[in-house]
């Protein structure tokens, strides 16, 4: 995985929205996780595939944050959620 593989949220992810945190369950394994506000805005990127480059540089238009600490906190994210099945790479 790296910063031009395209990404979406899997089908069969339930997610709900509490105050500015969105908390996900993957219905298939019972993985529950909960994300900040800026996890939750990166979440609503993922209903339609995206490369991570992409996600970044909207996240660093939303939020003061440099490319290069949002390229790897965004990438940090993508892989845990990955690693749980809450996230999926989508083959081109």
């Amino acid at each position: 995985m790296d910063i031009n593989t395209v990404v979406k949220a899997p089908e069969g992810v339930i997610h709900t929205e509490m105050n500015d945190e969105v908390v996900l369950m993957h219905v298939a394994n019972g993985t529950y996780y909960s994300l900040n506000e800026v996890g939750s805005t990166i979440w609503s990127l993922l209903s339609s595939p995206l490369t991570i480059s992409d996600i970044c540089k909207s996240v660093e238009k939303e939020y003061e944050v440099s490319i290069d600490e949002c390229k790897e906190d965004v990438m940090r994210l993508i892989q845990e959620l990955y690693g749980v099945g809450l996230v999926e790479i989508v083959e081109s």
